[in-house]
């Protein structure tokens, strides 16, 4: 302990004040080296986006600004045209199944049905190879089918189900 207090209470020597100027300097360097820098805090989002409109908005940058919103436009009316072009599916429609169909009118039944149905028929659509005829309940259950190339078909009532009374 004794050592220690004269190692502590000891004045440099002048012949080492010069030595000892020069170690003080280097150790401040490198204490100022390893400390940690202090940044300045990160801007938000908002505060980024609030500094890039305003120097979008700056007389020098309008053209710009304009050019990137006639580009949006462009994009927004090509996407609009491009999905437009779109062929809507039927629903229910199964995959293999093909429309090729254009509209066409069906001649009987029409309106109030009031006996039994004894055929389908319709107006011939230009073009047509073969006509498929579906009859379904409303969960588009099949009750019937059938395929023909002519303009009309008969209900076969002996195949069809009997509806039962609740």
């Amino acid at each position: 302990m004794a050592l220690f207090q004269e190692f502590e209470a000891a004045e440099p020597r002048t012949e080492e004040q010069e030595d000892l100027a020069w170690i003080e300097s280097r150790l401040e360097l490198r204490s100022t080296a390893a400390l940690p820098t202090v940044s300045a805090p990160t801007p938000s989002p908002w505060d980024r986006a609030q500094s890039w409109f305003a120097a979008a908005l700056q007389p020098g940058h309008r053209g710009a600004l304009a050019l990137v919103a006639a580009s949006l436009v462009v994009v927004a009316v090509g996407g609009l045209y491009l999905r437009q072009g779109r062929v809507a599916e039927r629903p229910g429609a199964s995959d293999t199944t093909v429309w090729r169909s254009g509209s066409f009118a069906a001649v009987s039944p029409a309106g109030d049905v009031t006996g039994p149905l004894t055929e389908f028929r319709w107006e011939a659509v230009p073009g047509s190879a073969s006509y498929e005829l579906k009859l379904m309940e409303v969960d588009r259950t099949v009750i019937w089918t059938t395929e023909t190339k002519a303009t009309s078909v008969e209900v076969p009532f002996a195949s069809l189900p009997t509806r039962r009374s609740r």
